[in-house]
């Protein structure tokens, strides 16, 4: 049907309207919740605030941020458009309407500008502002040693973190290497320490809140049940997710990406489709789709890596197909570091009518994460890896998606109602119980989840602008340092396309590889932790031509001085190796 021209030029003419005069641009001086939004594919940032009342009424509703005209413009039409709305009115506010508010026909990537402030609306009215969440006395919760008050993204003037205030926190830095030596810890992709702020808050709730949730009308069940339900929805305002209903706490990432391997996998994948996964995935994200493919019949497919260990994105086009049902990809290597870009790969595999699944274990601890900004399908990831404890983790998936998948664990907490014959699973909660009780059978990971939200506190008062900044040029030294050490080879792309992960192979004054347990065993005599294998990445490795790596890992926490000590420690340990006829060794 021929669109008529007057009508086109009444939409530019109000798009530019609201461009050149924006509705209610700028700090909302009484706002009670606030979130922050960014569109990966170009860079477009929107952030909104807004007041609610008592009786859930956005009073105001302000934005701010930078981009296209499509993003900005929607960002003043939906302001104005909310404005004394309700949440529940808030919440029925799907896509679609915005797209029919915003009245331009868009093309589908231009579609992701315009939907960006209201993705960010829908984690907006689950997120409360610095103010809202003040500790019970009204005063500001204790903030980490050695940070400023103000998250540095939102501080006038950026301030680094100081990584020895911050080390502080944790009781793990007093204790002593091997022979008195000061412990530099640089296994952090495997697990990261946790500071006294989790540890506390772990041991109070066993102290003080110790019961089973969502079973009991006794106060301590209560209280246990709010705490637990308090930290799904720190996660899901971390996350920047729309609903609380689309965190589901599991035991780990292993268990998250198992779970949509039998749930969402067995119920949509079948003989001759195809599930893409990459050259560089650990085994947690590999094993589960062969499992898949065994019982269905489906085919494995890999994205190769290009020399210096990025992806080759256009190995990623010719592989999508019509019968290609999932991308299973990490944001960050375990082993190389790199930084893959999601948003690209989940545009990409969204127009081949894909679904697609983020492994986020090595990137939601030390980068923002944005899931409605990625507008990725299901997101995995473990606590133990960012500060909290061991046994929890978290699978985000869209909540249309979840509705739609069969319970993977049977048994208590996950059923509406059971005969002798047969039952009825859960939903996905609701506004009063937002648990998506149907994949979360039997008694939870209680007092992980309470650690787990402390520790996201944590990061969030650290600041991800300075985390990422300092891991950079904790990178960069590691670079410098290892990259003039004779016979070492890192892996993986140069700094500024990873992360804080380092992965190197050792050869001796004759060229003859070192064992990685024997690099790494001598270097914990110098009181420094590394791990050495093929760090559950055997595809990876048989891509480079080595069966295993020598693996420092940063946080933090850590100094430019313990990388340092790495640097000489090598060296040192370069000195000692003797000739032996099966290869190097050392003394």
């Amino acid at each position: 049907m021929a669109i008529d021209q007057q009508d086109i030029d009444q939409v530019e003419e109000r798009i530019d309207d609201h461009v050149n005069e924006p509705y209610h641009r700028g700090p909302c001086s009484g706002c009670t919740h606030a979130h922050e939004g960014e569109n990966p594919l170009c860079g477009d940032v929107v952030r909104l605030e807004i007041e609610l009342d008592d009786r859930s009424t956005l009073r105001q509703v302000w934005f701010s941020g930078r981009g296209c005209r499509i993003s900005q413009a929607a960002a003043s039409m939906l302001a104005e458009h909310v404005e004394a709305k309700t949440v529940d009115e808030v919440k029925r506010f799907s896509a679609t309407d915005m797209l029919r508010l915003f009245g331009a026909r868009l093309t589908p990537n231009r579609q992701k500008c315009c939907l960006l402030p209201w993705r960010v609306l829908q984690a907006a009215i689950y997120s409360p502002s610095s103010r809202a969440t003040a500790g019970g006395n009204g005063r500001p919760k204790p903030v980490p040693a050695g940070l400023p008050g103000n998250d540095p993204r939102r501080s006038a003037g950026f301030r680094p973190l100081d990584p020895n205030a911050l080390r502080r926190d944790f009781a793990f830095f007093s204790r002593p290497g091997e022979s008195g030596r000061p412990l530099v810890y640089l296994d952090n992709a495997a697990t990261t320490q946790r500071p006294r702020q989790v540890i506390e808050a772990i041991v109070d709730a066993y102290e003080n809140h110790s019961a089973n949730i969502h079973r009991g009308v006794h106060r301590l069940a209560e209280e246990a049940t709010g705490l637990y339900e308090a930290a799904r929805r720190t996660v899901c305002s971390f996350l920047g997710a729309s609903s609380p209903q689309e965190i589901v706490f599991t035991g780990g990432a292993t268990a998250a990406i198992n779970l949509v391997a039998r749930s969402w996998g067995d119920a949509h994948v079948a003989a001759g489709d195809e599930i893409l996964v990459t050259e560089m995935e650990h085994h947690s994200n590999l094993v589960p789709w062969h499992q898949l493919a065994e019982r269905t019949g489906a085919r494995v497919r890999y994205v190769q890596l290009a020399d210096d260990g990025r992806l080759e994105l256009d190995g990623l086009d010719r592989l999508l197909g019509p019968r290609t049902r999932l991308v299973a990809v990490t944001a960050a290597s375990n082993v190389l570091g790199t930084i893959n870009p999601i948003g690209q790969i989940v545009s990409r595999a969204h127009e081949a009518g894909a679904v697609v699944l983020v492994d986020g274990a090595q990137s939601v601890p030390h980068q923002k994460t944005d899931v409605a900004a990625w507008d990725c399908d299901f997101l995995a990831f473990s606590g133990h890896k960012m500060l909290g404890p061991t046994g929890i983790g978290v699978l985000y998936g869209k909540r249309e998606l979840l509705d739609a998948m069969p319970p993977f664990l049977g048994g208590g907490g996950m059923i509406d109602r059971v005969e002798v014959d047969r039952y009825w699973p859960a939903g996905l909660g609701d506004e009063a119980d937002p648990r998506p009780a149907r994949f979360e059978a039997g008694t939870p990971p209680i007092v992980q989840a309470i650690g787990l939200a402390a520790a996201v506190e944590y990061l969030n008062r650290v600041g991800f602008e300075a985390m990422v900044r300092h891991e950079r040029e904790l990178t960069e030294r590691a670079f410098d340092v290892l990259g003039a050490i004779p016979g070492l080879r890192i892996l993986g792309p140069p700094p500024e396309a990873r992360g804080g992960i380092v992965a190197f192979t050792l050869a001796d004054r004759r060229g003859r590889p070192l064992h990685g347990h024997d690099v790494a065993e001598r270097l914990d005599r110098h009181g420094i932790a590394v791990r050495a294998s093929h760090h559950c990445a055997q595809p990876l490795h048989r891509r480079f031509g080595v069966d295993a790596s020598i693996r420092a890992s940063f946080y933090f926490y850590n100094t430019l001085e313990e990388i340092d000590l790495l640097g000489e420690a090598l060296q040192t340990l370069l000195g000692a190796t003797r000739a032996d006829p099966g290869g190097g060794s050392l003394r």
